[in-house]
């Protein structure tokens, strides 16, 4: 099952777990370009007709240390399909309760080419 019941449905646990495993591979990715770990977190569900809930979540943070976090997030958006996330303080936020199981993967991939885009922001600076 996806989509919105299945964002609903899960547990901290099953959160916490997609975002340990998602934090481990962007870890892997990212090394010393951006700390990466997992936070607590909400997430809202709702808009438009429906009230707007917060339901607990687990996010994972980037501090990037190349650039700042909003270059990050527009990074991530360029991506295709792009990857919303949010910011808070210097950090960018990914909410693993809007991002199913089965989107790792695209998340893996968008992340790889944000790494490769912060070598040559890198490169362009020294």
């Amino acid at each position: 099952d996806h989509g919105v019941t299945s964002m609903i449905a899960a547990t901290t646990g099953q959160l916490e777990s997609r975002a340990r495993t998602l934090a481990d591979r962007l870890r892997a990715r990212f090394a010393e370009r951006a700390d990466v770990t997992v936070v607590a977190s909400h997430a809202e569900i709702g808009g438009g007709a429906l009230p707007v809930q917060q339901l607990p979540s687990r996010a994972v943070s980037l501090c990037p240390n190349i650039g700042t976090n909003r270059h990050l997030a527009a990074a991530f958006r360029r991506q295709t399909p792009p990857i919303f996330g949010r910011l808070s303080g210097d950090r960018f936020l990914l909410d693993v309760r809007t991002i199913g199981e089965r989107d790792l993967p695209l998340v893996e991939r968008a992340a790889e080419d944000v790494v490769n885009w912060m070598d040559e922001q890198e490169t362009i600076s020294q």
